[in-house]
Protein backbone atom coordinates (compact mmCIF):
# COMPACT_ATOMS: atom_id res chain seq x y z
CA UNK A 1 0.00 0.00 0.00
CA UNK A 2 1.57 3.26 -0.70
CA UNK A 3 0.29 6.78 -0.58
CA UNK A 4 0.24 7.38 -4.67
CA UNK A 5 2.17 5.54 -7.75
CA UNK A 6 5.95 5.23 -7.59
CA UNK A 7 8.75 4.44 -9.65
CA UNK A 8 9.84 0.66 -9.34
CA UNK A 9 13.37 0.10 -7.87
CA UNK A 10 15.89 -1.50 -9.76
CA UNK A 11 15.86 -5.02 -9.49
CA UNK A 12 12.31 -5.54 -8.76
CA UNK A 13 9.14 -5.16 -11.71
CA UNK A 14 5.60 -4.21 -10.55
CA UNK A 15 3.04 -7.46 -11.79
CA UNK A 16 -0.04 -5.12 -10.58
CA UNK A 17 -0.84 -1.56 -9.50
CA UNK A 18 -4.30 -0.19 -8.60
CA UNK A 19 -6.03 2.34 -6.76
CA UNK A 20 -7.56 1.44 -3.53
CA UNK A 21 -9.26 3.34 -0.51
CA UNK A 22 -9.01 2.44 2.67
CA UNK A 23 -12.40 3.13 4.97
CA UNK A 24 -13.03 3.47 8.27
CA UNK A 25 -15.75 2.83 10.37
CA UNK A 26 -16.61 5.80 12.60
CA UNK A 27 -17.43 4.81 16.16
CA UNK A 28 -20.51 7.35 15.97
CA UNK A 29 -21.79 4.52 13.82
CA UNK A 30 -24.56 1.57 15.31
CA UNK A 31 -24.25 -1.21 14.11
CA UNK A 32 -27.55 -3.84 13.79
CA UNK A 33 -27.53 -7.20 15.49
CA UNK A 34 -26.05 -10.35 14.73
CA UNK A 35 -28.01 -11.93 12.14
CA UNK A 36 -28.90 -15.63 12.31
CA UNK A 37 -27.20 -17.88 10.06
CA UNK A 38 -23.77 -16.53 10.40
CA UNK A 39 -21.24 -19.61 11.27
CA UNK A 40 -17.34 -19.53 12.22
CA UNK A 41 -15.16 -20.78 9.86
CA UNK A 42 -12.13 -22.90 10.19
CA UNK A 43 -9.29 -25.41 8.72
CA UNK A 44 -12.17 -27.63 7.90
CA UNK A 45 -13.84 -25.21 5.34
CA UNK A 46 -10.77 -24.52 3.86
CA UNK A 47 -11.63 -25.79 0.57
CA UNK A 48 -15.04 -23.93 0.41
CA UNK A 49 -13.16 -21.18 1.17
CA UNK A 50 -10.87 -21.34 -1.60
CA UNK A 51 -13.39 -22.08 -4.15
CA UNK A 52 -15.60 -19.34 -3.16
CA UNK A 53 -12.27 -17.26 -3.53
CA UNK A 54 -11.67 -18.30 -6.71
CA UNK A 55 -15.42 -17.57 -7.83
CA UNK A 56 -14.96 -14.05 -6.50
CA UNK A 57 -11.74 -12.87 -6.12
CA UNK A 58 -12.12 -10.58 -3.53
CA UNK A 59 -8.74 -9.85 -3.41
CA UNK A 60 -5.52 -11.81 -2.65
CA UNK A 61 -6.57 -14.95 -1.02
CA UNK A 62 -3.60 -17.45 -0.78
CA UNK A 63 -3.77 -21.05 1.21
CA UNK A 64 -2.84 -19.02 4.20
CA UNK A 65 -4.83 -16.29 3.94
CA UNK A 66 -7.72 -18.00 6.16
CA UNK A 67 -4.83 -17.99 9.17
CA UNK A 68 -4.56 -14.20 9.55
CA UNK A 69 -7.82 -13.67 11.50
CA UNK A 70 -11.10 -14.85 12.32
CA UNK A 71 -13.42 -15.88 9.79
CA UNK A 72 -17.10 -15.99 9.10
CA UNK A 73 -19.42 -17.74 6.59
CA UNK A 74 -22.96 -18.06 5.41
CA UNK A 75 -23.94 -21.76 3.87
CA UNK A 76 -26.99 -22.49 2.15
CA UNK A 77 -28.08 -25.68 1.21
CA UNK A 78 -24.47 -26.97 2.92
CA UNK A 79 -22.88 -24.98 0.42
CA UNK A 80 -20.65 -21.61 1.65
CA UNK A 81 -22.06 -18.65 -0.30
CA UNK A 82 -20.59 -16.36 1.72
CA UNK A 83 -17.27 -14.89 3.71
CA UNK A 84 -15.93 -12.33 5.46
CA UNK A 85 -12.54 -12.12 7.55
CA UNK A 86 -9.39 -10.57 9.50
CA UNK A 87 -6.41 -9.91 8.08
CA UNK A 88 -3.96 -6.75 9.12
CA UNK A 89 -4.20 -6.74 12.99
CA UNK A 90 -3.34 -3.61 13.85
CA UNK A 91 -2.90 -1.60 17.72
CA UNK A 92 -5.69 0.23 17.26
CA UNK A 93 -7.68 -0.87 13.71
CA UNK A 94 -8.48 -4.75 12.20
CA UNK A 95 -8.70 -4.89 9.06
CA UNK A 96 -11.87 -6.97 7.29
CA UNK A 97 -11.17 -8.86 4.33
CA UNK A 98 -11.89 -11.55 1.75
CA UNK A 99 -15.77 -9.87 1.81
CA UNK A 100 -17.08 -12.57 -0.97
CA UNK A 101 -20.35 -13.42 -2.00
CA UNK A 102 -21.12 -16.26 -4.09
CA UNK A 103 -22.70 -14.29 -7.66
CA UNK A 104 -25.71 -16.44 -7.23
CA UNK A 105 -26.51 -15.12 -3.92
CA UNK A 106 -26.10 -11.61 -4.37
CA UNK A 107 -28.25 -9.00 -3.56
CA UNK A 108 -30.18 -10.44 -0.42
CA UNK A 109 -27.77 -8.50 2.13
CA UNK A 110 -25.26 -11.46 2.70
CA UNK A 111 -22.48 -8.98 1.94
CA UNK A 112 -23.53 -6.59 4.81
CA UNK A 113 -24.86 -9.04 7.07
CA UNK A 114 -21.33 -10.70 7.21
CA UNK A 115 -19.48 -6.93 7.15
CA UNK A 116 -21.66 -6.08 10.02
CA UNK A 117 -20.94 -8.97 11.87
CA UNK A 118 -17.08 -9.09 11.38
CA UNK A 119 -17.03 -5.20 12.09
CA UNK A 120 -19.03 -6.08 15.57
CA UNK A 121 -16.91 -8.62 16.42
CA UNK A 122 -13.85 -6.49 16.03
CA UNK A 123 -15.64 -3.36 18.34
CA UNK A 124 -16.23 -6.07 21.04
CA UNK A 125 -12.39 -6.66 20.73
CA UNK A 126 -11.52 -2.67 21.44
CA UNK A 127 -10.98 -2.23 18.08
CA UNK A 128 -11.86 0.13 15.06
CA UNK A 129 -12.79 -1.69 11.62
CA UNK A 130 -11.04 -1.08 8.63
CA UNK A 131 -11.19 -2.12 5.42
CA UNK A 132 -9.68 -1.91 1.67
CA UNK A 133 -11.85 -1.63 -1.39
CA UNK A 134 -10.77 -1.56 -5.06
CA UNK A 135 -11.57 2.19 -6.56
CA UNK A 136 -13.41 1.02 -9.27
CA UNK A 137 -15.47 -1.69 -7.09
CA UNK A 138 -18.54 0.52 -7.27
CA UNK A 139 -20.71 -2.69 -5.85
CA UNK A 140 -18.65 -3.06 -2.51
CA UNK A 141 -18.50 0.63 -2.24
CA UNK A 142 -21.64 1.49 -2.72
CA UNK A 143 -22.60 -1.30 0.84
CA UNK A 144 -19.62 -0.30 2.88
CA UNK A 145 -20.65 3.48 2.45
CA UNK A 146 -24.32 2.32 2.76
CA UNK A 147 -23.23 0.67 6.62
CA UNK A 148 -21.13 4.34 7.44
CA UNK A 149 -17.73 3.25 6.69
CA UNK A 150 -15.84 6.53 4.95
CA UNK A 151 -13.00 6.72 3.26
CA UNK A 152 -9.65 8.10 5.06
CA UNK A 153 -7.33 7.61 2.52
CA UNK A 154 -6.70 6.63 -1.24
CA UNK A 155 -4.30 4.79 -1.74
CA UNK A 156 -2.28 2.73 -4.94
CA UNK A 157 -1.85 -0.91 -4.25
CA UNK A 158 1.58 -2.73 -5.74
CA UNK A 159 2.32 -6.20 -5.87
CA UNK A 160 6.34 -6.49 -6.73
CA UNK A 161 8.43 -9.62 -7.94
CA UNK A 162 12.31 -9.38 -8.27
CA UNK A 163 12.59 -8.93 -12.10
Amino acid sequence: FRPCAETTAAGWRKTFEKPILQMVLPATVRLPPEAPGICALGRGDFADMMELARATKPGPFGPRTHELGAYIGLRHGGRLVGMAGERFRLPAHTEISAVAVDPSQRGQGHGRTLTTALASAIRAEGKNPLLHVFADNMAALKLYESIGFTTRAELTIVWLAPA
